[in-house]
């Protein structure tokens, strides 16, 4: 049994499983696709701490994966299927998709968000353009 799992390997879930693995908590960290969230296509990240300039969005979350995976951190490729809440032993399950299943002590859900499209025409046009540190708002009109 684990002491915890993170559902979700987005900057949350990653920044979760790096102060875990800190302080010496075991947990596993579940991702159905692969480390990074949306931030990934991010054209470039300016709000964050300790960056004096803007870093691409990938490259920031290819940083806070290399940083939980230097230590220790468990990461697995795989989609959680459902949540049992805490039964008799005061454990969380967690089928995957896989057919495994885990149990933890404590859940932490880092599911993000996802890019929810308008489908409005030159959409496509707009999604990660940029023109020297300026969205391009022009083009097409």
């Amino acid at each position: 049994m684990k002491d915890l799992i993170i559902i979700g390997a987005g900057p949350a879930g990653l920044t979760a499983a790096i102060y875990g693995m800190r302080a010496g908590i075991d947990l596993a960290v579940q991702e159905k696709l692969s480390p990074g969230g949306q931030v990934m296509t991010t054209y470039a990240v300016e709000n964050y701490p300790g960056f004096v300039d803007p870093v691409p969005g990938w490259e920031l979350m290819s940083n806070m994966e290399n940083q939980a995976r230097r230590l220790g951190t468990e990461i697995m490729s795989v989609e959680v299927a459902s949540l049992s809440s805490k039964d008799a032993e005061n454990a969380f399950e967690v089928a995957l998709a896989d057919g495994q299943s885990l149990r933890s002590r404590a859940v932490i859900i880092a599911t993000g968000a996802s890019l929810m499209k308008l489908g409005v025409p030159g959409e496509a046009d707009f999604i990660g353009d940029q023109n020297n540190g300026m969205w391009s708002l022009s083009r097409n009109l």
